[in-house]
């Protein structure tokens, strides 16, 4: 059934934003106004959900793989999403970033052979539905489509080959021993101080400071972090404690001041000691990375304080293969 015969489409509003900046900007606003006038001028139908992806980028494929793109297709492939369907974006980049191969063949493969008779592409900018016999037979809409994924493509490549440059400048500088002032090089327990010219503690500090202090006295990870959270301590984006996060930072380096710069590009690290001010003393971290080194070699052992024995961990497989271990999570809600 050729799409513009279809009654009642139902259209579905695609909305994504890949960066910080944009997260905190209009861009999700903006592209849900276009979605409403686009549906009036095709007879469309909305679904009265829209389908976003914060923080997922299309240059690398991600918010096609985890986002809620990926789940839409996923859909479509059951066979849930009504045929003649037209998912909406505000732009072709919004769909995809990928290389040009990529993206036509999620395009074609994904979304107009998908859901029975095939699902449409609704393009705001375009002001046109698209299906797979447009494509197939309008030669214009076709080149449209190609030439938008390959701009969007070379465009995302553009930036990423500036933003690396610009980041292999300020580890430059870095490492000649410029301190680096951006949020996204220091940690969060540390603000810039413009007037003084450098790093200085802030109310944060007293998280990481306490967790090795708990460490030290014998507590494990997981009594750790319920102890943490019942003195009242939160995460630098205000949520509860956990133990994975008590032992990532057990082993942050930045506690002891020290700075490590990946190049992903040359396969290389630079260590920078003393880049930071040191929250603790090198030999508490040291012993703190002894204490955690020891559990991780003796499966069943627990903490002080710890009420629940691990009798059965690291010796119960399950049947993936791996070893059964006992892990609280929310706050020692759950037990597994």
């Amino acid at each position: 059934m050729p799409i513009e015969q279809a009654a009642h489409r139902l259209a579905f509003s695609y909305q994504r934003v890949s960066s910080g900046p944009q997260l905190a900007g209009d861009g999700i606003d903006r592209q849900a106004d276009a979605f409403g006038p686009f549906c009036l001028r095709h007879g469309l139908t909305p679904a009265p959900e829209a389908l976003q992806d914060r923080g997922r980028s299309a240059f690398t494929g991600r918010h096609r793989r985890k986002g809620a793109l990926g789940a839409f297709l996923a859909s479509a492939k059951a066979g849930a999403i009504p045929p003649g369907s037209v998912l909406v974006v505000e732009d072709l980049s919004r769909f995809s970033r990928e290389a040009p191969s990529d993206a036509l063949r999620m395009l074609l493969n994904d979304l107009f052979r998908e859901g029975g008779q095939g699902l449409a592409l609704g393009v705001c900018r375009f002001d046109a539905v698209i299906d797979e016999r447009a494509f197939n037979e309008q030669v214009g809409a076709a080149l449209q489509l190609q030439i938008a994924i390959q701009l969007a493509h070379d465009e995302s490549r553009g930036k990423g080959a500036h933003s690396r440059r610009n980041w292999e400048r300020r580890h430059a500088a870095a490492a000649a021993g410029a301190p680096d002032p951006s949020p996204r090089c220091r940690p969060y327990w540390l603000d810039w101080d413009a007037a003084a010219g450098g790093f200085q503690e802030n109310a944060l500090a007293a998280l990481p400071r306490r967790a090795v202090e708990l460490c030290l006295a014998g507590y494990g990870q997981n009594h750790a972090a319920r102890l943490l959270t019942e003195e009242g301590f939160l995460t630098s984006d205000g949520k509860e404690i956990t133990s994975n996060m008590v032992s990532v930072l057990l082993r942050d380096r930045r506690l002891i001041g020290e700075r490590r710069i990946r190049s992903k590009a040359r396969g290389e690290e630079t260590i920078l000691p003393g880049y930071f001010p040191p929250l603790v003393a090198a030999a508490d971290f040291d012993r703190v990375r002894l204490l955690t080194a020891e559990r991780d070699r003796s499966p069943g052992r627990h903490g002080k304080g710890d009420k629940v024995h691990h009798l059965f961990a690291g010796v119960l497989f399950c049947q993936c293969g791996r070893l059964l271990t006992l892990n609280r999570q929310h706050g020692g809600r759950y037990l597994y």
